[in-house]
């Protein structure tokens, strides 16, 4: 089954998506540093060292990398006599870690407002009042953080009269989703 044809069909509502712990997800993953780790460590479990050298940054700084990710539960550790090394927690979370766009979908959902408008429209295009209804904020917050969706290219919008329509455009947030709730795409 293809992507276009799965979207069609879903209906996700808040109360069935842990928001929170995919929102630390997303955010974990939203840092570049963050994101070379996760990178390396998709080809098997690698320690301290062998992370500072492939990610090319400072092992202090690698170290503060690697907790933020293992409290997120993306990544476990493992110690081996003197040595700690990381794996992947879980890889069906990364599955769509290929695609091209992937760092600008993860910044664009690392905000739970945010996650919850593309939750809501992954059911189809909404106006601006439903959804500010929805995510239960107030409007300007609602209307801003449709504005950096917009501009990270996942939502498009439509004016039809006084009011405003979104929808989803970039169908690869489906994928982070469905990866994110363990989903295979």
């Amino acid at each position: 089954m293809h992507i276009s044809d799965t979207f069609i069909y879903i209906n996700i509502t808040i109360q069935e998506v842990d928001v929170k712990k995919k929102v630390k997800i997303l955010k974990a993953l939203a840092d570049e540093t963050r994101l070379k780790i996760v990178l390396c460590l998709l080809n098997g479990r690698k320690s301290v060292t062998e992370i500072t050298q492939i990610v090319q940054k400072a092992q202090p700084t690698v170290s503060i990398q690697l907790r933020v990710l293992e409290l997120s539960g993306l990544i476990e550790s493992e110690k081996e006599s003197r040595f700690v090394y990381y794996k992947i927690a879980d890889k069906n979370i990364f599955a769509v870690l290929g695609e091209q766009n992937k760092v600008k979908i993860l910044k664009a959902l690392a905000d739970e407002t945010r996650l919850k408008i593309i939750l809501r429209l992954l059911a189809g295009r909404e106006s601006v009042t439903k959804i500010t209804q929805h995510v239960q904020k107030a409007q300007p917050t609602v209307s801003l953080q449709l504005r950096v969706l917009e501009l990270s290219g996942l939502i498009e919008s439509e004016k039809e009269g006084r009011f405003t329509f979104y929808s989803i455009t970039d169908k690869s947030v489906l994928q982070v989703v469905n990866a994110l709730e363990g989903k295979k795409s």
